[in-house]
């Protein structure tokens, strides 16, 4: 998948929960064997997990259908 031309802040795409955002996915990293020293490794770890959300969502037309969907 190419570079998206969107460059956010973690403050501002995480909001108020930025720090609470931050620990699930450090702590899920972490017991998916994603090296925690490597700031690209991580990186790369939070843009596949919302470049999978977003192709799951593609093809959604109601939020029922995003419920079935999990």
């Amino acid at each position: 998948m190419g570079e998206s031309s969107i460059d956010m802040e973690w403050k501002t795409f995480a909001g108020p929960y930025s720090e609470e955002f931050a620990a699930a996915i450090t702590l899920r990293a972490n017991s998916d064997g994603v090296d925690l020293s490597s700031r690209d490794a991580l990186a790369d770890y939070v843009k596949a997990h919302i470049e999978r959300g977003i192709a799951s969502l593609q093809n959604v037309k109601t939020l029922g259908e995003m419920v079935k969907q999990s």
